[in-house]
């Protein structure tokens, strides 16, 4: 009966560390689910002012070709008179 007993607390022992395994497990799956959830509920508001920054970005490369065309345009007046 000893021998039984002590593989029995063996076994007791082994499923209480397998229990804490589980436990910690399921309490990184509800962070990650919950990280995840945050991370999809932010990236289209991230997106949008990405676009956004883009269509400026944009707006300003033209506004600067423009103003060197007309800087270019002034300068030959200038070199003319």
């Amino acid at each position: 009966m000893i021998i039984f007993s002590s593989s029995n607390d063996k076994d007791d022992e082994g499923a209480a560390e397998f229990q804490k395994c589980i436990s910690v497990l399921a309490d990184e799956v509800g962070f990650l689910s919950t990280h995840r959830a945050e991370l999809l509920d932010k990236y289209p508001k991230l997106e949008a002012a990405n676009e956004q920054l883009g269509k400026e970005l944009e707006e300003k490369k033209e506004l600067v070709v423009t103003l060197y065309k007309k800087h270019q345009l002034e300068k030959q007046v200038f070199l003319t008179c």
